[in-house]
Formats: C-alpha cells, structure tokens, sequence
C-alpha cells in the first residue's frame, strides 16, 4: 500500500460537508466544495455561517495544489440555506458552482455562480 503525499482536515461546530471535487491537470490543481453550518475550519482557511431562523448554510470551495497547499477559497451564503450540488473546472481558469438557496418561506430558487480565478489562484503565479 502507498503513502499519504498531504491529507487536509476539515472541523466545524455543526454539520459540515464535502459535496463535490474537481481536479484541474492543466492548472495541477484540486477544487473541493461542500457546505458548512456555523463555523468550518479547512485548509488554513476559517468561515463562519450567516446566522438566521433556519439552520444556516453556507457554501464554500477551496483550490490546493499538488502539495496540499491552500491557493484559494472563498465562503458564499445569505439568508436561508444555501446548497452545492456540483463544482466544475473549465478553462481559463473558470470555477462554477452549481446549486440552490432555500429561503425560511421554503421557497427555492437555483443558481450558478462562476468567477474567473485570480492569478494568484493559479499555480504558474506561484513558481519562484
């Protein structure tokens, strides 16, 4: 059996989730999302979640290199519970998350929510 090149762990006060990966060869890149409730801690990165009168969540997505080392995340959520449902990579490098908001009223409403990386986001920023 082989070794763990990195492992990165993440602890909440709540229900926290992984929900979806995606792995960038081009960029060498690992892009996880998921979902948090109160506080999530993940790869030196620390988030805390809209409180309200449900159970608030909040999105979040994190890019690591091929190291395991943190080189962008970011935290999304307003008022009601806010669900990832899938993250995709394209080129440019473009992140989408795909997923909905369910207001206290019970409605629900879907989005898509994309965003060109930062070029420190991007792996040929960081060589020496």
């Amino acid at each position: 059996m082989g070794q763990y090149e990195w492992l990165k762990h993440g602890q909440g006060t709540a229900n926290n989730r992984a929900i979806a990966l995606a792995y960038d060869a081009s960029q060498g890149q690992v892009w996880l999302g998921g979902m948090f409730q109160q506080s999530l801690s993940l790869a030196e990165s620390n988030w805390q979640a809209e409180a309200g009168p449900l159970h608030q969540q909040d999105l979040y997505w994190i890019g690591l290199d091929t190291k395991g080392k943190l080189r962008a995340g970011a935290q999304y959520g307003g008022p009601g519970n806010d669900q990832l449902t899938a993250l995709l990579m394209a080129p440019g490098p473009v992140l989408y998350l795909i997923g909905r908001q369910v207001r206290a009223d019970g409605t629900a409403n879907g989005f898509i929510l994309n965003g060109q990386l930062a070029p420190e986001a991007r792996p040929e920023a960081q060589k020496p």
